[in-house]
């Protein structure tokens, strides 16, 4: 069990890393942005 919790953010990058070790036959469509209000959200939403 880990010692610190991680976010969903964190635990999704490190799942898209090492995916094609794991699963090379699937291809994960992996775009992430991490915002903390929501125009930050709105903002991301322009790029």
């Amino acid at each position: 069990m880990a010692q610190k919790a991680i976010r969903e953010y964190d635990a999704k990058s490190i799942l898209a890393k090492h995916w094609d070790k794991y699963f090379p036959d699937f291809t994960y469509a992996y775009e992430t942005v991490m915002v903390q209000s929501g125009s930050e959200l709105t903002e991301a939403r322009k790029r």
